[in-house]
Formats: C-alpha cells, sequence, structure tokens
C-alpha cells in the first residue's frame, strides 16, 4: 500500500522513498503518482524561495546595493536550482528492485563463501599492516568493518565487503 494515498499497488509499482528529519529517517512506499507529487512539492518550494528572494533583492538593491546584489544571487540559484531538480524520471528504486539487488548482494556472498571471513580477515591484516603499519593499519580496518556493521552487516559479511573493496582497488605502480 502506498504510505501516503492508501492505495495497494504491486512491487513493481512502488518506491521505496527514504525520509529524513530531525536526525531520524524513515522508509516510506510511495506510488508514482504520490512520489511524483512530494517532488513537486520540494521543487515548488524552492522555486517559491527564489522568487521571493528576487522579490526582495530587487528592493534592497535600490536601497542598499551590496545586500541587495546578495539577496538576487541567492535568490537566482535558489530558482535556478528548483527549475533544474523537477525529475523527468522517478529515481527512486521499485520494491521489486530492491529485492533484486538483495539477491544480488546475496550471491555475491555466497560466491565469496569459498573462503571463510577468518581468512579474508587475516589477509586484510596483514595488508593493512603492510601499508600503513601495524597499529594504525589495524584500527584503520577495524574502523572500515565496524561502519560496514552500523548499516546492518553482521562481522562476516563486512569483512567480506571490505576485502571486495580492496580487491576492486587498482594496484599502485611500483617505481623501477
Amino acid at each position: 500500500m502506498c504510505n501516503d494515498c492508501g492505495r495497494s499497488f504491486c512491487a513493481g509499482c512502488l518506491h521505496s522513498y527514504k525520509l529524513a528529519a530531525r536526525g531520524e529517517s524513515a522508509t516510506l512506499y510511495l506510488c508514482p503518482d504520490c512520489l511524483k507529487s512530494r517532488y513537486d512539492k520540494k521543487v515548488q518550494g524552492y522555486i517559491v524561495a527564489g522568487a521571493f528572494m528576487l522579490l526582495i533583492g530587487a528592493l534592497f538593491t535600490i536601497a542598499s546595493p551590496g545586500p541587495g546584489v546578495i539577496f538576487l544571487l541567492i535568490g537566482l540559484v535558489s530558482l535556478f536550482y528548483g527549475v533544474s531538480s523537477r525529475p523527468g524520471t522517478i529515481q527512486e528504486s521499485t520494491i521489486d528492485e530492491l529485492k533484486a539487488q538483495q539477491e544480488t548482494k546475496k550471491a555475491e556472498l555466497a560466491e565469496s563463501e569459498g573462503v571463510d571471513s577468518d581468512t579474508m580477515y587475516d589477509e586484510l591484516v596483514t595488508r593493512y599492516e603492510n601499508h600503513w603499519g601495524p597499529s594504525l593499519g589495524i584500527q584503520l580496518l577495524e574502523d572500515e568493518i565496524n561502519a560496514c556493521m552500523r548499516h546492518g552487516q553482521t562481522f562476516p559479511e563486512a569483512v567480506t565487503a571490505v576485502y571486495r573493496r580492496q580487491e576492486k582497488k587498482p594496484a599502485k605502480q611500483e617505481s623501477s
């Protein structure tokens, strides 16, 4: 069901929309019409604010050119941002797309299960120690793993993610 209008939709039609306010976040599931409506309201806010700042800037420029020009610039930037932010296509993922991404992630994890996370961790410790030194290397590795775990990954998943990122990095060319 769409969280705004309450109508029922298939998983291919509902979009996941991240809502953040005051340090809290929530995920809403919105139909295409409600999602477009939310975008339009956001864009209209920038356009109205830009027009208001342009008006104030024009009035201030007559009385005091310095602040007036600043208001004019802020108004132009806000107006330009609002107009250019009008979405042509919806960029949020549908529930089906999110499920496909999760399946891909699970497949990647299953693919790497031939090597256990303890072996990966030991190899990462060696790499980090060789590159950064013993104490700093271990601290950087632990920070990177903890960052992954704060996003909901288990320790083995976090180690696998860090290991995969390290594998994807291009090797530094050694000078001869």
